[in-house]
């Protein structure tokens, strides 16, 4: 390794020298390089060790240290850059030194990529940034599966008016985030392994604080019948209340899903009735065509027949008409 300082001469032919020092060394294949450095000498010198460090860590197919990466994490973002085109260190060793808030945008920009919904992609991403910033990591190195299970526990123990304690499922819904983001750098080849793989979630059937269980026939019916003879409600009269609640318990359907539907999302053949969700509003992503029972399709015929293709089948704030039927439960 030797560091030196580059002569030259200006344009009137005056020996000068760079105001950088150099660091001259031999890499992993045994190919001389050089590297600018900084206008310190000392400074410069102590960077040459590094590099030799990193060089035998390369030479012998090992990624650097703990030491050696926070001291990547420190250097400027274009000798990074200089050392990965050299190939001193690899694309994932460079990709340790940005920052996870960078790498949370790319995780997001490929959340969307694969048809996942903006509302998904930016929960996924904040719940991993809340998650992050809780513990105190900037970067990949930072991470550590003992300080966020000591952190979520933190979390679910919490009691005071600024911040609530969070359940044991957001708890998990926190986790899965993390432990997905740490899935997707490893296969996007920006890392090794993760290094929250062996985390496993909390039992949340211990926090449960409401049980949910499907309506009885009787339930239902009474539901029904006090919707439809009920007054006007979010917008909607009894009868199309009732309406709609029948169509969301009978096909499953969620209330994003019912809230796309059209009136040429139905079809009332001779034999059978359908309605069809596209599959960009489905949460399985793939176009379903579900079938209507007779008393259900002659029902949804009628109100729907002087109705537009494109007109929404209910009107009024019936998506959350769907959400509040999505939550009942039964204690």
């Amino acid at each position: 390794m030797r560091v030196f300082r580059a002569v030259y001469k200006d344009r009137q032919g005056r020996r000068r020298e760079a105001a950088k020092w150099y660091v001259e060394f031999a890499d992993h294949m045994e190919q001389v390089r050089r590297v600018p450095a900084f206008t310190d000498k000392k400074r410069s010198a102590e960077f040459g060790r590094k590099i030799e460090r990193l060089v035998a860590a390369r030479s012998n197919g090992e990624g650097p240290d703990r030491d050696l990466s926070k001291w990547l994490e420190s250097l400027p973002a274009r000798i990074r850059k200089r050392l990965a085109e050299i190939d001193v260190i690899e694309g994932r060793t460079l990709a340790s030194s940005k920052p996870l808030k960078d790498h949370l945008d790319d995780f997001h920009a490929a959340l969307m990529a694969k048809g996942n919904t903006e509302k998904h992609a930016n929960q996924t991403r904040q719940r991993v940034r809340l998650l992050f910033d809780g513990c105190g990591f900037r970067f990949w190195t930072d991470i550590s599966g003992n300080r966020i299970e000591q952190f979520l526990a933190e979390l679910r123990d919490q009691d005071n008016e600024d911040q609530p304690s969070r359940g044991k499922r957001t708890s998990n819904y926190y986790l899965g985030a993390a432990k997905q983001f740490c899935r997707w750098m490893v296969q996007s080849q920006l890392a090794s392994q993760s290094p929250l793989e062996h985390l496993r979630a909390v039992n949340a059937a211990s926090d449960r604080k409401r049980t949910r269980r499907a309506l009885s026939v009787d339930e239902l019916r009474w539901l029904l019948t006090a919707s439809h003879n009920g007054p006007e409600a979010f917008g909607l009269a009894g009868r199309e209340r009732a309406l709609l609640y029948w169509l969301a318990v009978e096909t499953g359907l969620r209330a994003n899903e019912l809230r796309s539907l059209t009136r040429q999302s139905f079809q009332f053949g001779s034999k059978v009735a359908t309605v069809t969700v596209e599959a960009r509003s489905s949460k399985r992503r793939r176009r379903d065509e579900l079938q209507l029972r007779p008393e259900l399709a002659r029902g949804l015929k009628a109100h729907l027949a002087h109705k537009l293709p494109t007109a929404v089948p209910i009107h009024g704030t019936f998506w959350r008409i769907c959400s509040s039927l999505a939550g009942v439960c039964i204690v």
